[in-house]
Formats: C-alpha cells, structure tokens, sequence
C-alpha cells in the first residue's frame, strides 16, 4: 500500500517518513 503513496516500492520506515511529507502541503 506504501508504494502507492510514495509511488516508489521502499524499505518500510523510508516509505513512512515520505508518506507524511507527501501529505503534508
């Protein structure tokens, strides 16, 4: 589900860390 976010498949922490940036504006 991360990598929809990210649009990149990474290690779990990474993909979380840029989940947030990306929701934040």
């Amino acid at each position: 589900m991360l990598e929809r976010y990210t649009g990149v498949i990474l290690p779990e922490p990474v993909s979380l860390n840029l989940n947030f940036q990306t929701s934040e504006p």
